[in-house]
């Protein structure tokens, strides 16, 4: 089965491809981005439903999974601009996201320190999202350009700033534990 062609068609079988494929995979970017599990599911759900009415759209100039992830770049912004404050979400449930995740996925990158996932989850939204697009996603400079469509250069300034950033608040966590 050529999946897009199914896809396209709106083959049920395909479309539970789809999802089983890719889910998990963006339910964790999602939560580490937007770092609230409900929040992370609506984002997901509503990238699915726009991928699927909007297949046709699909050129397949960047693999469907890409393809993706723009839509779910676009559901994350959305929904962290409807929120009216900064979701601050209880250090237990995330760890349950992640940890379900973990297991059901087999995924590397699972396994950090639950003082990684706090740090990056005190950062501002710009800073999560490039965490998450180049290290946990490994998404290249040039890539990640393109899917937020800025500057190369924009890019590895904000890698280079979210690094500090983090290494900040690492660093700052260490402190406060000794």
């Amino acid at each position: 089965m050529e999946p897009i062609e199914a896809l396209k068609r709106g083959e049920e079988e395909a479309i539970h491809w789809l999802v089983d494929s890719f889910s998990q995979r963006l339910l964790k970017a999602a939560t580490l981005m937007l770092g609230d599990q409900y929040l992370a599911e609506d984002a997901v759900q509503d990238c699915f439903l726009d991928a699927i009415s909007h297949l046709s759209s699909f050129r397949g100039e960047a693999s469907i999974y890409t393809w993706l992830y723009t839509i779910l770049l676009r559901r994350c912004s959305r929904q962290k601009k409807r929120s009216l404050r900064e979701v601050v979400q209880s250090s237990e449930v995330v760890e349950g996201v992640l940890s379900r995740q973990g297991r059901d996925t087999g995924e590397p990158g699972m396994g950090e320190p639950k003082l990684l996932r706090e740090a990056i989850k005190s950062l501002r939204y710009k800073y999560r999202e490039i965490i998450v697009l180049f290290y946990y996603e490994e998404f290249t400079i040039k890539e990640i350009a393109e899917l937020l469509h800025e500057p190369e250069g924009t890019v590895k300034s904000r890698v280079h700033r979210a690094r500090r950033k983090l290494k900040n608040v690492l660093e700052q966590e260490e402190a406060l534990c000794l």
